[in-house]
């Protein structure tokens, strides 16, 4: 659905809000508990991992494969799928009545701040 929308986006960011959004929604949907890879590290160092994001965020020319697969350069494998399950969280938290399937075309600028 998304991709009707904003698409899967160009940037880290645009990447982190799809990829969030998609796996909030099988949860919320299918009623299943997060994927081992929206836990690639530990709670309390989601904010350390986001201000390593911060300088890629608007980045087109971002690493996929080193946020969203194999990982490297200090981030484990799978990083930007927890960053993203991560994000959207914090999101939703300030934003009540809202969920995965509202925000299908929310645009991802709207999350920057969810994790400040």
């Amino acid at each position: 659905m998304r991709q009707r929308g904003p698409g899967y986006g160009r940037t880290l960011l645009e990447a982190l809000v799809t990829e969030g959004l998609a796996d909030r929604f099988a949860a919320e949907v299918m009623q299943l508990p997060p994927n081992r890879w929206n836990n690639a590290f530990p709670l309390e160092e989601t904010h350390t991992v986001m201000d390593l994001a911060l300088p890629e965020l608007d980045s087109r020319a971002y690493d996929y494969q080193r946020w969203f697969g194999s990982g490297g350069g200090g981030l484990p494998p799978s990083t930007g799928y927890t960053l993203g399950w991560r994000l959207v969280a914090a999101y939703l938290d300030h934003n009540p009545g809202q969920n995965a399937t509202t925000l299908v075309y929310a645009p991802a600028r709207e999350f920057r701040g969810a994790l400040r």
